[in-house]
């Protein structure tokens, strides 16, 4: 076992199972492992948890978990060619178990102060109560999040957009994170742009590596919020 620190971040080098304490409740779990492990893996509790995973592994991460409070969709026009008996794959889950803060965390909003009144129906029911949607300063989340995918990146169709992982880190809220599947850090260097308490963990020495260099130059930067 091998650990890397960087101001508020740990890089742990192991296999999740060995360094986390299974009966222990997390403040906030970030999973983002190769889906086809979702029906073998254990997992801690947590008060908030994202799940990344697509409709093929859905089913194994509701077994674990239940269903989802919030279900969210990772949008890509560059999509996976399957089969020609399939769609091209455009999307991936994202499923959203426990607290959260508010969802005004999308760009500056310039309605910010009128207020709309709202009819009473919505998506898949008929009658609602009278609403007023009142704008914040920021607008809300759109449940689909439209980012391309970072292909050239080291680890190709695995890795996230920093953006992408952005707009769920603040929306969740939690300070404390623990990354079990952490990949090449992109959520560990959305962590020290949000000033979020962060713990990775990865048994895959290269990926792991990987993370210490990258964090070891966005540390360098002078503009944290510079796209990486």
């Amino acid at each position: 076992m091998k650990i890397e620190k960087f101001n508020n971040i740990t890089l742990v080098n192991a296999d999740y199972i060995d360094y986390l304490d299974l009966k222990t409740k997390y403040d906030f779990l970030f999973l983002d492992p190769p889906f086809d492990i979702y029906k073998d893996i254990q997992l801690p509790s947590f008060n908030s948890c994202v799940a990344f995973t697509n409709w093929q592994n859905r089913g194994f991460v509701t077994n674990q978990l239940g269903e989802p409070r919030i279900e969210m969709i990772w949008h890509f026009e560059d999509g996976r060619w399957v089969s020609h008996n399939m769609p091209r794959i455009t999307h991936e889950n994202i499923l959203i178990y426990g607290d959260t803060g508010n969802a005004d965390v999308g760009n500056k909003n310039s309605l910010h102060g009128s207020k709309i009144k709202k009819g009473t129906s919505s998506i898949g029911k008929s009658k609602l109560g009278k609403r007023v949607y009142e704008p914040k300063q920021r607008k809300q989340l759109n449940s689909v999040l439209c980012y391309p995918r970072n292909v050239s990146s080291d680890l190709g169709v695995w890795s996230k957009p920093t953006n992408l992982i952005f707009n769920i880190l603040e929306f969740v809220g939690q300070n404390n994170v623990i990354d079990p599947f952490m990949g090449s850090g992109t959520a560990a260097i959305v962590s020290l742009k949000l000033d979020l308490n962060y713990i990775g963990i990865e048994k895959d020495k290269s990926h792991f590596d990987l993370s210490c260099k990258r964090i070891e130059n966005f540390l360098n930067q002078k503009d944290f919020f510079l796209n990486y």
